[in-house]
């Protein structure tokens, strides 16, 4: 019933595109979280973008680098 609907390589790029979006999201969010908090806090901002990774995961733990995963999956998929 789908065939009728939707052709089949229509509904192959809406998946596709679904995939790669969440991969490109899966793979940004920690360089994402690391850039928002090097431009926030001036502290991390001298710090460089290798220790200040360091930084956050020595205060926080890996979970700080992925704590956006859901907003910023929820704003690429969709394109």
């Amino acid at each position: 019933w789908v065939k009728t609907i939707i052709p089949m390589h229509y509904l192959a790029f809406i998946v596709s595109a679904a995939i790669s979006g969440l991969g490109a999201s899966l793979m940004l969010c920690p360089m994402e979280a690391l850039r928002i908090r090097l431009v926030a806090e001036p502290e991390y901002a001298r710090l460089g973008w290798v220790q200040g990774g360091y930084q956050m995961v020595k205060r926080e733990g890996y979970s700080s680098f992925t704590k956006s995963i859901l907003p910023m999956i929820y704003k690429q998929v969709p394109y």
